[in-house]
């Protein structure tokens, strides 16, 4: 199916919520000793191209519109902000090296990582030898982010790991009509595989029967196999933790394949042009709005019409 035309901006809540990082971000700096350069250099390391650009593209060039509003108003604390943007394809490699060259030949004060978690270990790494704050932007939230976090680390998005599958899993657990065997799909990356392990280890909680779990590689161009897997498995219900591309080529794989059961993604910016696009009343995507130590409840939006 043809992927419809994305919208630039992400919502209003996730850009305020960039935003606000932005601005705590920059007065750790500012707190530090005053910097004699006349511009904050700000480096951005994003996924610009590529399957899963729609992600996260969007987000950078929300950045770099708002840093124009600022810089037309007067820059922060008198000195303009100048955004380094270079595209990591998703590679941690490349990645590690946008990073290196922002901290080590740019002079930045802050870094940003709008990419996938492979290129985390890699940016954080260089942001931490530096001494720089780093914020993850349109990215998930790694663990190290949660409460007591360091000081200079900071995230803007819906995404938190654990706390995502808590709500989702409640979610189906409320829903499902009959015994849920449950398949789970993940990229096969960190932090997605990380996520489905641990909603394949909470769903038995809730009475439901795990049948299939599996990360599927990045450049993989036939999902056919992968639902084939998961109809085989007798699965009534699928729940995918990844990036977009992931989560909606498995479900289109699955409707080519037959397959009639209710299937739970994780929004991403794509989500609503997408729900529109499909409308399929048992395609849904969730993404929190409370959580208490024991239970999560979570925002839903199906693309039924």
């Amino acid at each position: 199916m043809p992927s419809p035309t994305l919208p630039l901006i992400p919502s209003s809540v996730s850009l305020k919520r960039l935003l606000t990082a932005i601005v705590v971000a920059l007065a750790a700096f500012m707190a530090r000793p005053t910097s004699a350069e006349d511009t904050y250099q700000v480096g951005v390391t994003g996924a610009l191209k590529g399957r899963s650009a729609a992600s996260y593209a969007p987000v950078v060039e929300a950045l770099r519109l708002y840093i124009d509003k600022v810089n037309a108003a007067g820059g922060v604390n008198g000195k303009p902000v100048n955004l380094l943007i270079e595209d990591d394809l998703t590679l941690p490699w490349k990645a590690g090296a946008n990073a290196r060259k922002f901290l080590t030949e740019d002079g930045a004060v802050l870094m940003l990582d709008a990419s996938l978690s492979m290129t985390y270990a890699t940016v954080v790494a260089e942001a931490k030898n530096a001494g720089v704050p780093l914020i993850f932007a349109g990215s998930v939230c790694p663990k190290y982010i949660y409460p007591p976090a360091a000081e200079d680390a900071f995230c803007t998005n819906a995404f938190a790991a654990t706390y995502d599958s808590r709500a989702a899993l409640s979610f189906v657990h409320e829903a499902a009509a009959e015994p849920v065997k449950i398949a789970f799909v993940a990229m096969a990356i960190p932090l997605s595989r990380m996520e489905i392990d641990f909603a394949a280890g909470e769903a038995p909680r809730l009475g439901m029967t795990v049948v299939y779990k599996e990360g599927i590689l990045p450049p993989t161009e036939d999902y056919t196999p992968f639902a084939n897997g998961i109809k085989d498995t007798g699965a009534n219900w699928v729940y995918s933790w990844a990036p977009w591309v992931t989560q909606i080529r498995t479900y289109e794989a699955l409707r080519q394949t037959g397959w009639l059961g209710s299937y739970v993604t994780w929004a991403h910016t794509e989500a609503e042009a997408e729900l529109e696009r499909i409308k399929d009343p048992k395609l849904m995507s969730s993404a929190p709005m409370r959580c208490s130590p024991t239970r999560c409840r979570s925002r839903r939006r199906s693309s039924r019409r």
